[in-house]
């Protein structure tokens, strides 16, 4: 995993497409459109099972991973931030307690 390649990305999609900000499925799922037609995966053409194993070879960047850049960057940079964030904020304290309380 080459994680400034990652945080580049990310910061060049969430910069570009607003919606992506709060929405990390389809932030990733850019991302691994943009990696799959690098390694001349055609995403049109081919089927959802060559796709499967494209992923699982760890050919993709993780959801983890991706996900993880977008939160990092919204928390260093607020003008990345979507329109939930302060919602998902406010929510924080809630699941610390439901955290300790499991």
């Amino acid at each position: 995993m080459n994680v400034t390649t990652h945080k580049i990305e990310v910061e060049i999609l969430l910069k570009k497409h607003k919606h992506l900000r709060d929405d990390d499925n389809k932030l990733w799922a850019n991302v691994c459109f943009k990696h799959c037609k690098k390694l001349g995966f055609k995403p049109h053409e081919q089927t959802a099972m060559e796709f499967l194993a494209l992923l699982s070879s760890g050919s993709l960047p993780s959801f983890e991973s991706i996900s993880r850049c977008r939160r990092k960057l919204q928390e260093q940079h607020p003008q990345l931030r979507g329109d939930k964030y302060q919602e998902r904020q406010g929510e924080q304290k809630k699941v610390i307690e439901q955290i300790k309380a499991f």
